[in-house]
């Protein structure tokens, strides 16, 4: 019964753990969240994403690298928008950066929103070379980043004001926008950018670093940001953040164009598409492979015959058998040695019925251990205890032998 209760307890946590592990919220995870367009976390762009989507703006999330967006916008080459958040959780260099170029400079923006002059919570300490580099790639622009210097996490976020350097339609109706950082870090002095046909949109409120930069490429255009936060979920809210992302999407995005976001920069995995899966030659190969297999392993690996019947005895000694191990099943052991016992003694005399071992004593051909042993077998199941059936029942029949 003990064993079984454990059992029961064993299984019902295992149970418990599956049901844990499989349908936990994910909205409760302590972990970092990330700039990606299907984040509802503080740093995700979900709110931005679905601002859009109820404005009519279709919008796309980029898994793969830049050389597939020829493939996404095709329907509409021009008029749409990438934003692309640094620092990045993959690699830049492997991005294919002279497809992503070429797709801006036929007519398309990129918005770049770098954590130069805020510090999230996702962007790593101490990169700020790989960051200037990745910016530097993108835009062709070399912005400096302030070295952090024993940067901690602050119990609030600070708040960092950028008001706007010139007149623009991309600032119309904007005072001022706010962007956050979750660590402390030394006063931001991002140098101007030389690039030819360079505008500078933002300016420091306090002080006179430049925030963001408006940068010709051909046809399109690059609107560089020295903010990663503005545009969040936990920041699009504040001051004139969300009005100056409708004035991005007015200006740069047409009326047939796309919003796509690097998620794939962010470390999101790869959508499954399975009309790609299957028209990969390397699917087919593989399925021909297992079928090549398994067409071998039947024809020389294997005995298609059918098992041989198990033998059944029949007649009377097939009946007789089968009682007999419904009985050995069913019956206790020591209620069976009485019930043989008790037929072996109704048989006897009704004057030996009392004491069956003085009688057999006195019968020729009896063997005295038998006797002895018929004694000790009846004192044992008389105390209601057991005694082993089969040398009990292989006794009673000698007996009956011998008194025949």
């Amino acid at each position: 019964m003990k064993a079984r209760l454990r059992a029961l307890a064993l299984a019902v946590a295992a149970l418990l753990l599956f049901y844990g592990l499989a349908f936990s919220d994910s909205s409760t995870r302590t972990e970092d969240t990330r700039p990606l367009s299907n984040e509802p976390g503080a740093a995700g762009y979900s709110a931005l994403r679905d601002w859009f989507a109820g404005a009519g703006v279709r919008w796309l999330s980029l898994r793969n690298d830049y050389g597939t967006l020829d493939a996404l916008t095709k329907d509409h080459p021009t008029g749409n928008l990438l934003v692309v958040t640094l620092p990045g959780k993959q690699s830049l260099l492997d991005r294919d950066l002279v497809r992503l170029h070429q797709w801006v400079r036929r007519g398309n923006s990129l918005l770049v929103l770098a954590a130069v002059c805020d510090s999230p919570e996702w962007a790593p300490v101490g990169q700020a070379r790989s960051l200037s580099a990745d910016v530097s790639m993108l835009s062709g622009v070399d912005v400096s980043r302030p070295v952090p210097f024993g940067a901690r996490f602050l119990a609030t976020p600070a708040v960092s004001r950028w008001q706007p350097a010139v007149v623009h339609p991309l600032l119309r109706g904007v005072d001022g926008v706010e962007a956050l950082s979750d660590r402390t870090s030394a006063p931001c002095q991002s140098v101007l950018p030389t690039a030819r046909g360079v505008l500078s949109l933002l300016r420091a409120a306090e002080g006179r670093a430049d925030g963001a930069w408006l940068l010709p490429r051909g046809d399109g255009w690059v609107l560089l940001m020295a903010q990663a936060t503005p545009f969040a979920n936990r920041a699009l809210g504040r001051a004139d953040n969300a009005r100056f992302a409708g004035n991005i999407l007015r200006e740069m995005v047409a009326p047939s164009g796309a919003v796509i976001f690097d998620d794939g920069l962010q470390g999101a995995p790869e959508l499954y598409d399975l009309r790609r899966l299957l028209a990969d030659p390397r699917f087919h190969m593989s399925l021909l492979a297992l079928f090549a297999i398994w067409v071998a392993w039947i024809v020389g690996g294997t005995r298609l015959r059918s098992p041989a019947p198990a033998h059944h005895p029949s007649g009377n000694a097939a009946m007789v058998l089968a009682e007999g191990r419904l009985l050995s099943r069913t019956v206790d052991p020591g209620e069976a040695a009485r019930v043989l016992l008790a037929s072996f003694v109704a048989r006897l005399p009704e004057a030996a019925q009392e004491k069956p071992e003085a009688w057999l004593a006195a019968r020729p051909g009896v063997a005295a251990e038998d006797i002895e042993r018929l004694g000790r077998y009846r004192r044992r199941l008389a105390e209601g205890g057991g005694v082993p059936l089969d040398p009990f029942h292989d006794l009673l029949t000698r007996l009956r032998s011998a008194i025949a």
